[in-house]
């Protein structure tokens, strides 16, 4: 090859980078333009969403007016309708505004001290009446070794455990949805800091269940399950999408466990920071009545059982559990000889002999007919057998308030009011 030669390939090969060169600046500016985009889009529906959120509030606060105005029955149902709708709306609002908040990296997080339990408490709280409204119990669970004082963002953590939970109850037609929290041991090694707690937050539900298949893009934004245009469940699908993006943006990781026509489990890791246990209020406090006593629980609920036990243990009492009323009959006629019971609670629903003729049969029964019987009751079931017993009653999900009340009023104020010291 001569001079010329050479030349020309050095040419050819200039030109060659000048148009790489040029073709990357293209696509430089191609992106750049298409991220900004994207983020005026965001930008636009977070404020769109935003200004929505606040003719939306005054529209629901003059329909909660109205409903307390005397209004005939015919009209509350069309006002209660109108409030059921815009309530749907705003959430949808929220969920948008979110989303866009997550998408262009601008959800917020705030850091505080608070307790585990009683946040936990607050989200079965908020979500028991629509799972008791399609007759599903609710409940959590936290192993012994999690800590309870946490530094942590309670509001993010609580907004991803009711999009998780209140997927559930929505794809759960019967059985139970639960929360249960747990440490992580597979994610803590040398190099974890010191204070900092891995927790495992998992929601279990009976349900529908999600295929092999879709649980790959479940938590894709506008993703359902049943994506039919006839679906039966309503839904955005940025619930999962909106949990994923909290979950990743402090630190952890989100997952699911499904099968098909059994049930599914969501859930989601984080990094926690532990702080000093604060004091503990009413319901944590320790009553020297109440240690000791032989309580019996009777219902066909794993998580009404699993909660019960964990909560009566936790105050002092010693448990046991029935799954229905032909067991709990048993348990009690050998405890009468051996260790009578000083407690029983009793499921309203238990399947295998009706509430009424239970309630009956142990009122028969040796001794009992003077001891404690607590009924669990769902408010909004409607049975007008139930309605008619005498009986002590707590409203499911059972909660740590109520369960320490009831049996505080009974086995301490009671006795305290009949002791010689009172009286005097």
């Amino acid at each position: 090859y001569g001079p010329v030669d050479i030349t020309e390939m050095q040419e050819s090969f200039n030109s060659m980078m000048q148009v790489l060169e040029d073709r990357q600046g293209d696509l430089e500016r191609a992106m750049n333009s298409a991220l900004e985009s994207a983020r005026v889009k965001g930008e636009f529906a977070a404020n769109v969403t935003h200004e929505l959120r606040t003719p939306m509030n005054a529209v629901l606060g003059m329909l909660d007016l109205l409903l307390t105005m005397g209004l005939s029955f015919k009209q509350r149902e069309y006002v209660e309708t109108a409030k059921s709708s815009g309530e749907s709306l705003l959430n949808l609002i929220d969920e948008i505004l979110d989303f866009s908040e997550g998408d262009a990296g601008k959800i917020s997080f705030n850091n505080h001290d608070y307790l585990l339990n009683e946040s936990l408490d607050d989200i079965v709280g908020l979500l028991s009446s629509t799972a008791l409204k399609k007759d599903i119990n609710i409940g959590y669970i936290v192993d012994d070794d999690v800590p309870q004082s946490l530094h942590a963002d309670s509001v993010r953590i609580r907004q991803v455990l009711i999009n998780l939970a209140g997927n559930g109850i929505k794809f759960t037609e019967k059985g139970e949805v639960s929360i249960h929290v747990s440490v992580d041991r597979d994610r803590v090694d040398s190099s974890t800091p010191e204070g900092i707690v891995q927790l495992k937050f998992v929601v279990r539900d009976t349900g529908i269940g999600v295929s092999l298949e879709d649980q790959s893009r479940v938590f894709e934004a506008f993703t359902q399950v049943d994506s039919s245009n006839t679906k039966e469940y309503q839904g955005t699908g940025l619930g999962l999408a909106i949990s994923t993006q909290i979950v990743e943006m402090m630190g952890g990781d989100i997952f699911v466990s499904s099968e098909v026509g059994v049930g599914s489990e969501f859930g989601f890791t984080l990094p926690v920071q532990t702080t000093e246990p604060a004091e503990q209020g009413e319901s944590g406090r320790h009553y020297e009545e109440l240690e000791g006593l032989n309580a019996l629980f009777v219902s066909d609920s794993e998580i009404l059982n699993a909660v019960a036990q964990q909560k009566l243990e936790a105050l002092g009492l010693r448990v046991q559990l029935a799954s229905g009323g032909t067991d709990a009959l048993k348990l009690i006629r050998d405890g009468n000889e051996k260790d009578p019971f000083d407690v029983l609670f009793v499921d309203q629903e238990i399947s295998d002999i009706k509430i009424n003729d239970f309630i009956g049969f142990v009122k028969e029964e040796k001794n009992f007919d003077k001891r404690l019987t607590v009924m669990l009751s769902n408010p909004w079931a409607v049975d007008s057998r139930v309605r008619d017993l005498l009986l002590p009653r707590l409203n499911k999900p059972l909660r740590s308030n109520s369960l320490s009340d009831l049996l505080v009023k009974y086995f301490v104020t009671e006795q305290l009011k009949s002791s010689p010291e009172y009286k005097a």
